[in-house]
């Protein structure tokens, strides 16, 4: 018991420092997709009229998706004000009950030393890092999915069915935990009782906020006349091969393979390997297949639509809580254990590079740093941007106020010969003088042509 409250109390000790260290980001400016869609979108339901209902945005700002995020993000602004610190600031406190729930979860199905380890290991992770204060639906999304799962495992169907349910009116994604746990929870009454049908009529209540799906989709009918947004269905891919490639190339890639969680995967393989030859591997197996469901179908449905690699936020804690459980019952001492733990998130923090130009590690503050220079440079010379020779991201950034990098319309009476910026190559090429006054935004990874 003593333990117990030692690992909840430095798990709490490292989310208070978490939420420290993040605090000089929460005034940065929107970056990537919180720029032009989440961001604007939370502050533009808060200066209107907060709503579920998919009228309450356009379906730019929306695309599509269910509107319980955008409205706890405008629900927050009310109290405070509507600002991009407010926004920030709401991101990281979700991101703190994120790890809560992480802690619960882990201490549920497994024990407190594999709970802090989860803690702390996904407070390193750098797409976690990233994502924590961003107006982004990610986090919220590993929120809700471990509550879901915690109450499900507790027995607690209410607390399991207001989760679950709050997960697909975050993200329509959230239908794949929902899918997952029935399909877990028809095996298991499958292998207790022997009767197939007995098991699929209790397995029906997991399955019941599969109804608030249908009834998003109803309304998403009767308001734009088409059930899912066809941007998003044009990129759906159910060729075996493409999904394949996608799987193994993509999902596991990001899973298992980047930003040093090979480690862990060897540590899985590695443990798995010792297990084998216990009679524990059985008990082991079963303890851990409910995740292991979930995580592999997870991966499935992203490899069938459009990939990004933030979207698998929601799998990575999973994936850590089971490597590190395996690895506990194979050291089978608690000092040992924690020292592996404790060397891993050192080895993150010495060896993982913050170097990413895109919204999946702490690189992203290099871009906003260059985006914003540039953005200065051009309004304070009253130079106007061609937006056929810029990125789509930059020309947000230097039009939409809400983006957090203007504070005032920006000059249209002249423009530059070419401006090409993504998140992968800075580049700008303006006229020879231009170019001379230009020097220092090369000191922020800007680069410049001649």
């Amino acid at each position: 018991m003593k333990n117990n409250y030692l690992y909840l109390s430095l798990s709490i000790a490292a989310i208070l420092g978490f939420f420290i260290f993040q605090l000089p980001n929460l005034g940065l400016p929107y970056f990537w997709d919180e720029s032009w869609v989440y961001g604007p979108a939370v502050r533009i339901l808060e200066e209107n009229k907060i709503n579920m209902l998919p009228d309450a945005l356009s379906n730019w700002h929306s695309r599509g998706h269910p509107l319980l995020f955008h409205n706890l993000h405008a629900i927050w602004l009310r109290f405070t004000e509507n600002s991009i610190y407010q926004t920030h600031l709401f991101s990281l406190l979700i991101s703190c009950l994120a790890l809560c729930s992480v802690f619960a979860l882990a201490s549920k199905i497994f024990n407190p030393s594999v709970a802090f380890a989860s803690v702390l290991l996904t407070i390193i992770q750098p797409m976690f890092l990233a994502q924590s204060t961003m107006v982004l639906p990610e986090i919220m999304v590993l929120l809700f999915t471990c509550l879901s799962l915690l109450f499900y495992f507790r027995k607690q169907l209410l607390l399991y069915l207001l989760c679950s349910a709050s997960l697909i009116l975050v993200k329509e994604s959230g239908i794949i935990l929902v899918l997952s746990l029935t399909l877990f929870h028809f095996l298991v009454e499958f292998k207790t009782f022997k009767k197939p049908i007995k098991a699929l009529l209790t397995s029906l209540k997991i399955a019941l906020p599969l109804l608030v799906f249908v009834l998003h989709l109803s309304l998403q009918k009767i308001y734009n006349g088409w059930f899912l947004y066809p941007e998003h269905t044009g990129m759906i891919k159910l060729n075996l091969i493409d999904v394949s490639k996608t799987f193994i190339k993509s999902a596991f890639q990001t899973l298992a393979i980047s930003q040093l969680r090979i480690i862990y995967l060897i540590i899985s393989v590695v443990s798995l390997f010792f297990l084998l030859k216990t009679n524990k591997f059985k008990l082991l197996l079963n303890e851990c297949s409910a995740l292991i469901i979930f995580i592999i179908c997870f991966m499935i449905f992203s490899s069938m639509n459009f990939y990004s690699s933030r979207y698998m936020l929601c799998t990575i804690p999973l994936f850590i809580m089971i490597s590190f459980y395996l690895l506990s019952k194979t050291l089978n001492r608690e000092g040992y254990f924690i020292s592996v733990t404790l060397l891993l998130f050192f080895i993150h923090l010495i060896f993982q590079p913050f170097s990413a130009k895109n919204d999946i590690d702490l690189g992203y503050r290099d871009c906003i740093k260059t985006d914003q220079k540039t953005i200065n440079y051009l309004i304070n010379n009253s130079y106007g941007i061609n937006e056929q020779n810029t990125s789509f991201i930059f020309t947000n950034n230097f039009k939409n106020m809400y983006s957090g990098y203007i504070t005032y319309e920006p000059p249209k009476n002249k423009s530059v010969k070419s401006v090409k910026t993504s998140y992968y190559d800075r580049t700008f090429k303006p006229d020879n003088k231009v170019i001379q006054k230009f020097i220092e935004i090369k000191k922020a990874k800007a680069f410049i042509l001649d």
